[in-house]
């Protein structure tokens, strides 16, 4: 078992780097720097616990001959951003249409609603090939494309036909996370990352939750059991943190990447199904345009790179660059009913190998930071939970602060604000298990 721990490179200000180092986050991190075979520990601004493994906001490589494979490093593998510029002005429509509007958006993506249709998809292609399974979008221009990694390769016969049968009744649908809307606001006129001042901007948050949830159920379990047996880890690691692996040629190790592999292919497919859906409702509505709908980016952050001799994995990591290595607008998220940035690379991002946080962060401030102008009343805002004032506050510091230290250090500058105008957050958790009624 190794003794020396990798090292940990946080790419933060010097505020925020305090904060990490002062709260139990910075000794969970410690612990994972020194599982074995892990050679690096990377960690960003919005870095915050989650309830199962590795905390979200960081990267872990392990190199060796035969390196490990820690399955609870990313957990949520699915995840990603599709976002897309719906060019529809919503300044026309009275507080009375938003709320029509968004509850018929509500009843077309929401994972149990009956009056949901699900879209006719052969599901073992998609779980095979993602996207490559589906045809080219009709209700958005593409642009240069969605980021699914090239050349994976799904392996559908991982799931019986009834989880099978239950994930192509989720495509399209909102299973987990959400779906926020917003305007859009440049803050850099000669760099508007392809928005127009004031349009609609929808950002469709959603990954596989059956598939985890198939995941936790037949391996997880058993790999921890393995990794107990072998005492590649100690077991206080595994009981407290979830922390445990297997080597990568461990057979129960190359069935969960297959599952990797094959959640990231099917979360590609159903966010971009889901975008179709709701641009559709809002086409119903007759909207004022001042442009065509159009994707602005489509990229996962639950990832393993794996390749012989090393594995990387990213919770909650993203590109600031599209496969082709340029520029793209990136999705750093706020919290509920808050506003929200797309950034681009500083000066300074290739210190992080242009890779940034997803946002969502948690931090509790402990200095008073300012919201920026503009934010609407959230109370106003279409919704589909309570408002809670005092977290709705904190999510706005904690994204400010997070915003400024990308700015600080070079690693991402913000190019257009994004004004909360309703948002949807999936609330029926167990849908992941249970086909609709």
């Amino acid at each position: 078992m190794s003794v020396v721990s990798a090292p940990v490179v946080v790419h933060a200000d010097a505020y925020l780097t305090g904060r990490f180092d002062a709260s139990p986050l910075r000794r969970v991190i410690d612990r994972v720097a020194g599982l074995p075979t892990v050679t690096a520990v990377d960690v960003w601004a919005d870095v915050a616990p989650k309830t199962l493994g590795v905390p979200t906001g960081v990267a872990v490589t392990t190199s060796a001959d035969d390196p490990m494979v820690y399955p609870t490093a990313v957990t949520d593998i699915a995840c990603g951003f599709a976002v897309i510029a719906t060019g529809v002005d919503p300044a026309g429509w009275s507080r009375e249409r938003a709320r029509h509007v968004f509850a018929d958006v509500r009843a077309a993506i929401g994972v149990t609603s009956p009056g949901r249709i699900a879209p006719d998809v052969d599901v073992d292609a998609v779980l095979d090939g993602g996207l490559t399974a589906l045809p080219d979008p009709t209700g958005y221009d593409p642009g240069p494309g969605a980021e699914q990694p090239p050349g994976l390769r799904g392996d559908a016969g991982l799931f019986d036909a009834g989880l099978r049968r239950l994930l192509a009744d989720h495509a399209g649908s909102v299973s987990g996370h959400f779906v926020a809307f917003y305007t859009a606001q440049p803050l850099d006129m000669p760099d508007m990352s392809g928005v127009v001042d004031g349009e609609l901007v929808v950002v469709v948050h959603t990954g596989a939750p059956a598939i985890r949830a198939w995941a936790y159920e037949n391996l997880f379990g058993r790999m921890a059991g393995r990794c107990l047996d072998l005492r590649l880890v100690e077991p206080g690691l595994v009981g407290e943190h979830q922390l445990f692996g297997l080597p990568a040629s461990d057979p129960l190790s190359q069935t969960f990447l297959r599952f990797a592999d094959t959640a990231v292919l099917y979360g590609y497919a159903t966010r971009h199904l889901c975008a179709e859906e709701i641009l559709a409702a809002l086409e119903r509505h007759r909207p004022r345009r001042v442009a065509a709908p159009r994707l602005l980016r489509h990229t996962g952050h639950g990832w393993y790179e794996h390749r012989p001799g090393r594995l990387r994995s990213g919770r909650g990591i993203q590109p600031l660059t599209g496969p082709d290595g340029e520029a793209r607008p990136t999705l750093v998220v706020g919290a509920d009913r808050t506003h929200s940035y797309l950034v681009v690379p500083g000066p300074h991002g290739d210190l992080t190998g242009n890779l940034v946080g997803h946002g969502i962060p948690m931090w509790a401030h402990d200095r008073p930071v300012a919201a920026p102008p503009g934010l609407p009343d959230p109370s106003w805002l279409p919704a589909n939970t309570p408002l809670d004032a005092r977290l709705w506050r904190d999510g706005v510091a904690n994204l400010e602060l997070t915003v400024a230290s990308l700015a600080s250090t070079g690693v991402a500058r913000p190019v257009v604000r994004l004004l909360p105008w309703a948002n949807y957050k999936e609330t029926c958790v167990d849908a992941v298990t249970r086909p609709r009624a």
